[in-house]
């Protein structure tokens, strides 16, 4: 038997109020089991049980199928939540443009990248590569014809070093932000964000710009909605842009596969940053841009 709800009292609140609205909405229904609602709504039954709660105001996308799964009138409910985000003083909603392909400007959108594979700030020399790969098969020959005579005096391997320690690779403009430990910064913040919606108002997720006090540097994050059937077959494209020296990073495209998605990095001592992401789907293209920071 499933454990029952917890109580929740319309006083409380606006978030609270409209939590007991939704319940009610969903008994008048003849209270279907969150499992049941999830088929019908496309959402985990987790997410709308949390729209129910009473603990924070759901998203729009979250609000409507929950109604839609429940029998409820969508223009209604769409006014009603609206109101909810008034009376918390919440700041209005972007309204969505309609997507076109940018073809100039500073954030003119750059040629697709191969999927699936971080894009580095240069290319390396193959020289240097194939003599430091004769170097380390040197190494390991000596270490083993040690191992084997018993000989103390012969070099040993260096001790094994975590991956993305973050001295690696220096900290610069395209870096990777893991790879240069800037990710892991106990600092790192998000101090910009916006939503990601396709002109007919799917929202897709929400474009983050990620700072590192520590590095001195930013970088695009994009975290999808909770409704990933709105991405299936989609590509995320990141890219970050220094409007004081005219920069354009280098972007970052991949296949969704239903995590978060981090582009490259640019440094802020020069100017704020911003980052622009362009999710392209089945359900739609949409694209986003955040405001210019630190």
């Amino acid at each position: 038997m499933p454990r029952p709800e917890r109580p929740v009292d319309p006083e409380q609140g606006p978030v609270a109020r409209f939590a007991t609205e939704l319940r009610a909405l969903r008994e008048k229904a003849g209270s279907p089991s969150y499992r049941r609602l999830a088929e019908q709504a496309h959402f985990s039954k987790a997410t709308l049980a949390d729209a129910a709660a009473g603990y924070r105001l759901p998203t729009l996308e979250v609000t409507l199928a929950y109604v839609e799964a429940c029998g409820g009138d969508a223009e209604q409910w769409r006014a009603r939540w609206h109101e909810v985000r008034s009376e918390l003083r919440l700041p209005p909603l972007p309204e969505p443009q309609p997507f076109s392909e940018p073809t100039t400007g500073p954030l003119a959108e750059p040629p697709a990248e191969p999927a699936g594979e971080r894009t580095r700030a240069r290319r390396v020399p193959l020289l240097p590569v194939l003599g430091a790969l004769a170097l380390l098969t040197v190494i390991a020959v000596t270490v083993t014809v040690a191992v084997l005579t018993g000989d103390d005096s012969a070099p040993r391997p260096s001790e094994p070093v975590a991956r993305f320690a973050g001295s690696s690779v220096p900290v610069g403009d395209n870096a990777d932000p893991k790879e240069t430990g800037c990710s892991y910064d106990a600092a790192v913040a998000t101090i910009d964000s916006i939503e990601v919606n396709t002109s007919d108002r799917h929202f897709l997720g929400v474009a983050e710009l990620r700072y590192s006090p520590r590095c001195r540097a930013a970088w695009g994050r994009f975290t999808p909605s909770d409704r990933l059937s709105y991405l299936r077959g989609s590509t995320v494209s990141i890219v970050a842009h220094r409007p004081a020296t005219g920069t354009k990073g280098v972007p970052y495209t991949t296949s969704f596969d239903g995590q978060a998605v981090f582009g490259n990095i640019l440094l802020a001592e020069r100017g704020c940053l911003q980052i622009t992401v362009i999710v392209r789907g089945l359900a739609g293209t949409g694209s986003a841009s955040t405001l210019c920071k630190p």
